[in-house]
């Protein structure tokens, strides 16, 4: 159990921040091995090593990085729920909570939509294009807080004081 910490609130914005610079990350990433791969196709290479790091690269671009992405946000939410069932908290927090997730959603929509003006440059459109789950996930990014928000909300203030092992009883 987490000892001395009073309150989950910084879960939700933490959450939110850290799937924007993953995006981002991802996305420029996949943009510099889209340059290499140009830069390794140059015709004065012998070909069937061009063609295997290229067939690697194309792969890693189009599949694995969304995967890991998935995967990533994932881990990120059962941490949370984790985090939200072990954290005692006093039910005073229920309102501070509920302030920090609607200031946390009302900053998403300008979270999200700064990630769109990013994938509007042309060089990075079209790298964009190719990774539906990031721009799903970035694109819905509102919606998606909102419900681990009140999924965390749920999972920190409706367990009871006897749940949490090694807890004497309710402060």
């Amino acid at each position: 159990m987490i000892k001395n910490k009073r309150g989950d609130v910084s879960n939700i914005p933490v959450f939110m921040i850290i799937l924007f610079f993953l995006a981002i990350s991802f996305i420029v990433g996949v943009y510099t091995n889209d340059i290499i791969k140009d830069v390794i196709n140059d015709p004065k290479m012998e070909t069937s090593v061009t063609d295997t790091i290229s067939g690697a690269l194309i792969t890693f671009n189009e599949t694995t990085v969304q995967q890991a992405f998935v995967f990533a946000v994932a881990i990120m939410i059962i941490v949370m729920f984790i985090s939200a069932f072990l954290v005692r908290i006093h039910p005073v927090f229920f309102f501070i909570y509920l302030l920090v997730l609607s200031f946390t959603l009302f900053m998403s929509v300008f979270i999200s939509n700064i990630y769109h003006q990013f994938i509007s440059v042309e060089q990075i459109a079209n790298i964009a294009s190719k990774q539906p789950m990031i721009n799903y996930f970035m694109e819905h990014m509102v919606i998606i807080v909102l419900v681990v928000g009140i999924m965390s909300l749920i999972v920190t203030f409706a367990k009871k004081p006897s749940s949490i092992v090694g807890r004497e009883g309710v402060d």
